[in-house]
């Protein structure tokens, strides 16, 4: 296969894995929602709509890589009917296009698999070629098969453990034992691969070689698959067929691409098969051996800050046990004597199995021995920094829970559309909400996006002394210092804002208005509304006459509070107030995505005190100075003492604990809890009763507007409640174990004992985790069978009573 040819076999496969990776994306319905419509990746757009001829001009190169099967000789049958295949599949593309249609249902999981066919096909014409060419005699390289299988391997899972660790400790891990733990399975895993390698060249048939060889390589690649990167849309033991028809047609991709590069050659299929994977020959073994894997480690460290669930970084330790194995397997071997490389093989042959056999016994003693303190002691914060020993690590013995509990969580998430039942209608007064008498103060929601309460001077005196205006706004405001988030990200906290309450974990239930509680309230006390339409609120709220968009003509990601409220200090300037006014603003100053795009710098000069992440807490800086700005405009214009005005977060993030960086799938002490702080007209203030040290959560502030304004609301799970009261006592919330949930996948919490126990179960990471809460920094304990058992309980029926409430299921 000529360098051309190779470089439009490559172009052809590219295609086809990224037509059934987009096909995977519009499966699943958070990845339809939040990836593809919203928009969160630009190209995805772009490479829909061209799809059709995109897939003419990969056909096209795909042709051209099998130019002389076509022409004649083995292999002309299958290949013209490949090329009439692709020339009947074009012509259906351009009549209709296939993926800007695609939603949560079955042909897309079709398309998924049906983009793989392609891929098998020319393999199949490779190996068609490859088999009818003469074979070569088995050159001296064969003999040493078996040797070279064991020193690479066992070379390889110590070239990895080491530059894995490394990126650990230099991360912040601290625990010996860890590290045993962590030698153990490394060691395990390089056995099993020199077992598993030996098996493959005992055959003498080459077919049997290869077949061996390839289904290594595909087995590799499904686990990795399934475990890393579809975890999140395929939870459970639902994406396994799909992992293996991708392990399964990416070995033999590359096994067709070996043999037509090897022609006949007798070589083991082992080393011709990693050979494609492996720098020139003729670079210095250093090279050829350290390339690769320090790429991997700096991919994986670059990436830590803006993974998602861990996916880039685990693909980056696959690549580098893969890179690394293909290295070494590749190597030159030594020039011996010919009887005599025969007579050491037979002995070595011997040794290997015992030495195999040894390996894993004391393999297996130490990976045990260590589980057992690691297990208590810091491996949770090692999987963090170590996405090598994340890639192989299985759940700890004594935190694995039930596999049927994890289904349960798999199937009552990211429920597909129609299959969360008709909208319900939302009333949180317990009827349509009708205008009350008497003159409304205006309301100004601001959700800074990704805002952690400890960046606030309220929550984290003295030490956030960089937002002095937040901390004179707090001197009037009652601070909630128990509040929390319903889910863990954007997607689903937004929306349980207007919802008051949690919702069916759907992207989206639709028509969405009839649970718009807010919106509801805002319509019948008469609010001119003022919001930043977010591609989540575009689906949340219904058209209305009396809604003005703030930042019409700025990207969603592109929010920063100071310009929002700058524009809203305009809109007000130009309102009579006879209306109450409602504003609302997501801003994304905060938010891991844009900070990294920004380079998270820091403006020169400027520093802050230990343990504040510098980019977070400069923007933190940077908005609080509108803030105030704002603020005091407020109260000069004379609208500040009719208003109540409302700062928090929909999320955290993590930023830096144990290794970990941003939000997405998990729901972390740090993610959940979040800054509330509301300050109340001045009229009000003495008349407010409220309970700031009571649990209380960001859905609750639709609750406590319906209250406030003469709407009586009681708690009525899984709605919110008010968190305040006007001339009397607020009434009892939140009674008994809480549920919380992520907004992307099958990661669930249960927070108790007043908000200072948090539960999670994560069916994306198979972990069971429990947090002690307090005033200071969260602690890791230890969870007893009886404790899991019951909060899985918990989980459950709370899931359950959500569905039921929502009428899930019934139509």
């Amino acid at each position: 296969m000529t360098p051309l040819r190779l470089a439009a076999r490559a172009v052809a496969i590219t295609f086809a894995l990224l037509t059934c990776a987009y096909a995977v994306l519009a499966y699943d319905p958070f990845t339809l929602t939040q990836v593809i419509r919203f928009g969160l990746f630009p190209g995805l757009g772009p490479f829909a709509r061209a799809h059709a001829a995109l897939h003419v001009a990969a056909q096209a190169a795909a042709l051209l890589s099998i130019a002389p099967a076509l022409r004649g000789g083995p292999g002309r049958h299958l290949a013209r009917a490949y090329a009439a295949a692709a020339a009947i599949g074009s012509a259906a593309l351009l009549w209709r296009p296939l993926l800007p249609g695609l939603g949560s249902d079955l042909r897309a999981l079709t398309v998924a698999f049906g983009a793989l066919v392609p891929v098998a096909w020319l393999a199949a014409i490779d190996l068609r070629v490859w088999a009818c060419a003469p074979a070569a005699g088995a050159p001296d390289g064969a003999l040493d098969a078996g040797a070279r299988c064991v020193r690479s391997a066992l070379a390889a899972g110590a070239l990895v453990f080491l530059a894995f660790s490394a990126l650990a400790i230099e991360r912040g891990a601290r625990s010996p034992a860890v590290l045993g733990y962590a030698l153990a399975l490394h060691a395990m895993c390089a056995v099993a691969i020199a077992a598993a390698l030996l098996l493959a060249t005992s055959p003498r048939a080459r077919w049997a070689q290869l077949a061996a060889n390839a289904s290594l390589f595909a087995l590799a690649v499904a686990s990795v698959a399934r475990r890393a990167l579809l975890a999140i849309a395929f939870p459970g033991l639902a994406g396994a067929p799909l992992a293996a028809a991708a392990g399964g047609v990416l070995a033999l991709a590359l096994v067709g691409i070996t043999v037509r590069l090897t022609g006949g050659e007798g070589a083991p299929p082992l080393v011709l098969l990693a050979r494609p994977l492996a720098l020139p020959r003729g670079w210095p073994r250093a090279l050829r051996v350290g390339v690769p894997l320090a790429a991997s480690v700096a991919i994986a460290a670059a990436g830590a800050r803006y993974d998602w669930s861990f996916l880039l970084q685990q693909s980056a330790a696959f690549g580098a046990w893969v890179l690394t194995l293909a290295a070494l397997l590749t190597e030159a071997p030594p020039e011996l004597d010919r009887q005599a490389r025969l007579a050491e093989a037979a002995r070595a042959a011997r040794r290997r199995m015992a030495l195999i056999a040894a390996a894993l016994a004391a393999a297996g003693a130490g990976r045990a021995f260590a589980s057992a303190a690691a297990v208590s002691d810091g491996i949770a914060g090692w999987l963090a920094r170590d996405p090598a020993l994340r890639l192989l690590a299985p759940a700890p013995a004594s935190a694995a829970p039930a596999q049927d509990f994890f289904a349960l969580l798999s199937e009552h998430t990211n429920l597909a559309p129609g299959s969360a039942g008709p909208p319900l209608e939302v009333e949180l007064g317990g009827s349509t909400p009708r205008a009350t008498a008497g003159k409304k103060p205006d309301v100004i929601v601001l959700v800074v996006d990704s805002l952690r309460r400890d960046y606030l001077p309220p929550y984290a005196p003295p030490a956030a002394a960089f937002a002095p205006a937040v901390a004179a706004f707090a001197r009037d405001a009652v601070v909630f210092r128990n509040a929390f988030t319903r889910y863990g990200g954007t997607g689903l906290s937004e929306p349980s804002i207007w919802v008051g309450g949690m919702m069916p974990h759907a992207q989206y239930v639709t028509p969405f208005a009839p649970m718009n509680a807010l919106d509801k309230l805002l319509r019948a006390e008469g609010f001119r509304e003022l919001v930043s339409v977010d591609e989540i609120l575009d689906v949340v709220l219904p058209p209305s006459p009396d809604r003005v968009r703030l930042d019409a003509a700025v990207a969603n990601k592109d929010y920063a509070l100071c310009r929002t409220l700058g524009e809203l200090r305009e809109r007000l300037e130009g309102l009579d107030r006879a209306r109450p006014a409602f504003a609302y603003t997501q801003p994304q100053d905060q938010h891991v995505s844009r900070i990294e795009r920004e380079g998270a710098s820091v403006p020169p000069g400027a520093t802050f005190p230990p343990g504040f992440h510098p980019p977070v807490a400069a923007r933190v800086q940077r908005w609080d100075a509108c803030f105030g700005e704002f603020v005091r405009w407020l109260d000069a214009s004379g609208r500040g003492a009719d208003a109540i005005v409302v700062l928090t977060s929909d999320h955290g993030d993590s930023l830096g604990e144990e290794g970990r960086w941003g939000h997405a799938y998990t729901l972390y002490p740090e993610i959940v809890r979040v800054p509330l702080l509301v300050r109340f007209p001045a009229a009000w203030r003495p008349r407010v009763r409220c309970r700031p040290e009571a649990l209380a959560f960001t859905a609750d502030l639709a609750p406590t507007l319906y209250a406030l304004l003469g709407h009586p609301v009681a708690e009525r799970p899984p709605f919110g409640a008010p968190l305040c009261a006007l001339d009397a006592e607020p009434p009892p919330r939140h009674e008994g174990p809480q549920l919380l949930a992520s907004s992307y996948g099958p990661v669930y919490g249960l927070l108790d004992r007043g908000g200072t126990r948090l539960f999670v179960a994560d069916a994306v990471g198979y972990s069971e985790e429990v947090f002690s809460l307090g005033e200071g920094p969260p602690e890791r304990v230890a969870v007893t069978g009886g404790e899991r058992a019951a909060a899985e309980r918990a989980i459950a029926e709370r899931i359950r009573r959500i569905e039921e409430a929502y009428g899930v299921g019934k139509r």
